[in-house]
């Protein structure tokens, strides 16, 4: 006779997270708070003004970093603090046998990238990034379509990310941490899209950059960048990280292929398949809902023990990305 596993196979693990960083942090934990999985949210910051920003039954208000660290019943930790600690608390928590969901950048350097991966390979745990545009449904489609061959081969591209808060780069925390990097800090974001978009693997890297609009400010490294990256198809990335643009926090996207090409401004998309059209229609864009979608389906993943529906950003794919961004640092020029 057969055993009934049934209820077995269905049946979901409920955790406890923690989030160190109410910044962005504050949004997590906000998510989190609707995930039926997640029990309890231990939450720090050493700002403490900021936990009165958030109430919630599920919500434990931590006194001291490390007490994060010896608690053995939080399983994930969401990393929301400054770049320049990432490292750091990324090391301390899978050394403590955590999985760890990090906002960009993971680290500054591949050293660090290669001592965190160490470690996640040691202590049998689990690193996701969240590389937010990838839940974007416009760029969900434009990824399938280029897949599709509906641009046949595409020889140019244009990203950029235009940063538009001047005074959180004068006035915040990047004025004071050391050798801010507006590329692992924003650019990032758009070298991610592009070589999840395109599958396409980086040849050579040739940087500029300049200080122009922070020059008499507290903020004492580039605050714009631009690279071109050539790919070993022959293909050519231009990225861009514009952090002192007078204009609002938005990103750019411009595809050229032999069939078509594809302009995105944040306000609208267009697709062009003729070179003199008489009309081009623009579709709208909507702000993007589904920011929540990167580190939703990494909890799924961890209590399902499974793939979700869209699974999550593993290690492999960060390396990719941060290696090219390193890349892109290195041969930063004035």
């Amino acid at each position: 006779m057969e055993k009934n596993t049934s209820i077995n196979l269905n049946r979901k693990s409920i955790i406890d997270v923690a989030v160190i960083g109410l910044g962005v942090g504050k949004y997590h934990v906000e998510n989190l708070i609707k995930i039926k999985s997640i029990n309890k949210i231990y939450i720090y910051d050493i700002d403490k003004n900021k936990y009165k920003l958030l109430s919630n039954k599920k919500i434990i208000k931590v006194k001291k970093y490390e007490d994060i660290l010896v608690n053995k019943k939080i399983s994930l930790v969401c990393i929301a603090s400054y770049d320049h600690c990432h490292y750091k608390q990324i090391i301390d928590c899978l050394k403590s046998k955590k999985d760890v969901f990090a906002e960009k950048p993971i680290c500054l350097s591949y050293k660090e990238f290669e001592h965190i991966k160490e470690v996640a390979k040691k202590k049998k745990k689990k690193v996701s990034c969240n590389f937010v545009l990838r839940s974007q449904k416009e760029f969900k489609n434009l990824k399938k379509l280029i897949a599709e061959g509906v641009f046949g081969n595409i020889y140019y591209i244009e990203a950029d990310y235009n940063y538009g808060r001047l005074k959180k780069l004068t006035h915040g925390w990047r004025s004071k941490v050391p050798n801010y990097s507006v590329t692992l800090g924003g650019g990032i974001h758009m070298l991610d899209l592009v070589l999840w978009i395109t599958k396409f693997k980086p040849e050579d890297v040739k940087s500029f950059s300049n200080d122009i609009s922070t020059k008499n400010s507290d903020f004492k490294y580039k605050d714009f960048a631009t690279t071109l990256i050539k790919f070993s198809n022959k293909s050519i990335l231009k990225l861009t990280s514009n952090f002192g643009c007078v204009y609002p926090h938005s990103h750019f996207l411009r595809i050229y292929g032999t069939k078509c090409s594809y302009f995105y401004d944040g306000l609208s998309q267009k697709f062009i398949y003729k070179r003199n059209p008489k009309n081009i229609k623009k579709n709208v864009v909507y702000k993007n809902i589904n920011k929540k979608e990167i580190l939703e389906n990494f909890v799924k993943h961890l209590v399902e023990k499974k793939k979700s529906k869209h699974d999550y950003i593993n290690i492999n794919e960060i390396e990719k990305t941060m290696k090219l961004g390193f890349m892109v640092d290195k041969s930063i020029k004035i």
